[in-house]
């Protein structure tokens, strides 16, 4: 899924973003894995 970090939010690393489309439900706490840029793999 396509988004963009808008902020960061606290000190371990988290970041806030913004996606294209609306996350599924049971995505909302897990970890994604983020490409800093667009690739084709």
């Amino acid at each position: 899924m396509w988004g963009r970090i808008i902020a960061l939010h606290g000190n371990n690393g988290h970041v806030r973003a913004k996606f294209r489309n609306q996350l599924p439900p049971n995505s909302i706490g897990k970890g994604v894995r983020v490409m800093l840029y667009p690739s084709t793999i």
